[in-house]
């Protein structure tokens, strides 16, 4: 078995290389397979099931918890493609337990957007937009939009009910050293006004920069 990781924090770049993946197999006539947390079949299980059509088979997999070390070792034994995806960068604890001939394709994202997420809170308006026209001359505004409410998101969420989210400890140690700039109640009214503008964006009422501009002004002057 042939097994692929694709990860990273550049998730539109390592879905269009999965739907890449998946364009190809099929164009090849090849049996493709996912493999979804509620399936009754372990994914060794799906793997060692014949081929209906004695093809190549690719098999999907998004949820890397779905595997222990033993699976990984059983997966060998067959033939195929298996690729793992997963949104952001998977556990080293995960990935030392993969066998030494599996390949590896990791997105990341350039460390502007990093400064720039960093630079988001209240009092800091003026250096966030900066940041934020930097990156929009190499980036397009829709995943700058994105990367702005997820982040906005797990600051809320850290904010509530850190132990909730599931995010490593260094993780949590940087998000709460942003959350404590903010009110619990300032990072909900932030969130409501990102679905508003998406909203507004989606029906062409307004343009993501501008609105990014304005929110940034509004809640972080």
């Amino acid at each position: 078995m042939k097994i692929i990781v694709l990860q990273g924090e550049d998730t539109e770049k390592s879905y269009k290389r999965l739907e890449k993946f998946t364009t190809e197999a099929r164009n090849r006539n090849w049996e493709v397979t996912e493999i979804l947390p509620d399936s009754p079949l372990k994914a060794t299980e799906i793997v060692s099931t014949p081929s209906l059509f004695g093809s190549e088979r690719l098999f999907i997999l998004r949820d890397y918890k779905l595997l222990n070390k033993n699976d990984l070792k059983v997966l060998q034994r067959f033939d195929g493609n298996f690729v793992i995806y997963h949104e952001g960068d998977l556990p080293a604890a995960f990935l030392k337990m993969m066998p030494q001939d599996f390949k590896m394709e990791k997105y990341d994202l350039p460390k502007i957007i990093f400064t720039f997420l960093d630079s988001l809170y209240p009092g800091n308006s003026s250096q966030s937009i900066k940041f934020l026209h930097d990156l929009v001359k190499t980036e397009p505004p829709e995943l700058v939009f994105f990367l702005v409410s997820r982040h906005i998101r797990d600051l809320f969420w850290v904010k509530v009910d850190a132990t909730s989210t599931g995010f490593p400890s260094w993780k949590v140690g940087k998000l709460r050293s942003q959350t404590s700039k903010y009110s619990p109640e300032l990072l909900k009214r932030i969130l409501v006004s990102l679905s508003d503008i998406d909203s507004l964006v989606k029906s062409s009422k307004t343009d993501l920069l501008s609105s990014l501009d304005l929110l940034i002004l509004k809640y972080l002057e």
